[in-house]
């Protein structure tokens, strides 16, 4: 099975004019119709391909004016960020419609090592297939990697479950819509289907 939420994502998104906050290589759009209306931002210096211009910022003060775009695709980043509500808060400041993804780590299968930092993971013996997308994806796409005192913007640094996502939103003053997300991939060298859980949804 392919990975539903990327599949929830394409489907969802929406507009003339699409910004993709932490975007990393734009591996969510590279080949959907869209692409060549979204601006990618990402902290780190990445060039993904196909999108109409990529700038680089912190995604808690955005270089664009108010609902400059259509819709804001917040996908996995709100674990990596200092402040999620400020984040939330920013992306709606200069779109219309939030679409979010956040990983439900406590609903994991262990396979997937659930509430394991990525540089624990990236330290294991056999990466799993989606890992070593992450390494391919920086050596060919990013020129750089901003260092935040070793880096913590690329790890997990909360974990979020159903409450945690509905407070973030009630603190940045947003009506939302969440949905859950359950399905099975199986990654490379792995014998067993493994189960991924996200909270997905809209937030304006």
């Amino acid at each position: 099975m392919g990975d539903e939420r990327l599949v929830w994502l394409k489907k969802n998104v929406f507009g003339q004019k699409i910004v993709d906050i932490g975007c990393n290589e734009g591996l969510t759009f590279r080949d959907h119709p869209l692409v060549s209306r979204i601006t990618g931002v990402d902290i780190d210096a990445w060039n993904p391909p196909g999108y109409a211009k990529f700038v680089q910022s912190d995604a808690a003060t955005l270089p664009f004016a108010k609902e400059e775009f259509d819709c804001a695709v917040v996908s996995e980043i709100l674990e990596h960020v200092p402040d999620p509500v400020a984040v939330l808060k920013e992306a709606r400041r200069v779109a219309k419609v939030i679409m979010f993804t956040i990983p439900n780590e406590y609903n994991w299968h262990p396979a997937a090592l659930p509430m394991v930092p990525l540089a624990d993971r990236l330290k294991l013996e056999n990466l799993t297939y989606d890992q070593k997308m992450i390494v391919e994806a920086r050596k060919q796409f990013c020129s750089g990697i901003v260092d935040d005192k070793t880096k913590p913007h690329l790890w997990h640094i909360r974990f979020f479950d159903l409450d945690m996502v509905c407070e973030v939103f009630e603190k940045a003053g947003l009506k939302y819509r969440i949905e859950a997300l359950e399905y099975d991939k199986r990654p490379e060298n792995v014998d067993i289907p493994v189960g991924w859980s996200f909270f997905v949804g809209w937030a304006k």
